[in-house]
């Protein structure tokens, strides 16, 4: 959804499920962080599925005074046929 459109609704989406609108919110904003040089290759892979809410963009952080301590997170990187 065009920013012009999504701010006029978004004070309405928050105020019915805080939960929701923020969903919509992190997904823009996920979608404007794509660097330009990328946007050709995202186009043709996840892009779409962002666009379309099928997949959505995340907010990831740490607090370790309230209890999300994520220095004690490991992960590691799976290589999958999936190809963007």
């Amino acid at each position: 959804m065009p920013w012009l459109l999504a701010t006029t609704v978004q004070e309405m989406w928050q105020a019915a499920n805080m939960g929701f609108g923020l969903g919509l919110l992190l997904n823009q904003g996920a979608i404007d962080a794509i660097p330009p040089s990328l946007l050709a290759r995202a186009e043709g892979g996840y892009l779409p599925k962002m666009i379309s809410g099928e997949w959505t963009g995340t907010m990831n952080l740490t607090e370790p005074s309230a209890g999300s301590d994520l220095a004690q997170l490991k992960s590691r990187a799976v290589k999958t046929a999936i190809t963007i």
